[in-house]
């Protein structure tokens, strides 16, 4: 029960924030002034540039504003304001303690 449980309120999550990420999309206006780290004004923007994302509660889709340069990597405002990484996944791998995680049997105490 409890599984089907986690599960189904992961899907909602997951929903949830697509739901999010597709309301921003629609409400995504043009910074005028797009300038990258080397100084290079980005004039020209494309709509509708798409970036999947895997998240613990699922994978979503993010649709948003290139800001393209000729001859460079386009440039997405906003994967910087959703803390997007690099990557394809958002899931950070915990830090190793050195440690093997207990069992649930010797976490139980009567």
């Amino acid at each position: 029960m409890e599984d089907m449980l986690g599960s189904r309120m992961r899907e909602v999550t997951r929903r949830l924030f697509q739901d999010y990420l597709n309301m921003r999309a629609l409400t995504e206006v043009r910074i005028p002034d797009v300038v990258d780290a080397d100084g290079i004004e980005r004039t020209r923007i494309e709509h509708g540039r798409t970036r999947t994302q895997a998240t613990v509660f699922g994978k979503v889709t993010a649709t948003r504003i290139a800001y393209r340069g000729t001859a460079k990597a386009d440039l997405h405002v906003a994967d910087a304001a959703l803390n997007m990484p690099s990557g394809m996944s958002s899931v950070r791998s915990p830090p190793c303690s050195g440690r093997r995680p207990m069992s649930s049997a010797s976490r139980v105490r009567a």
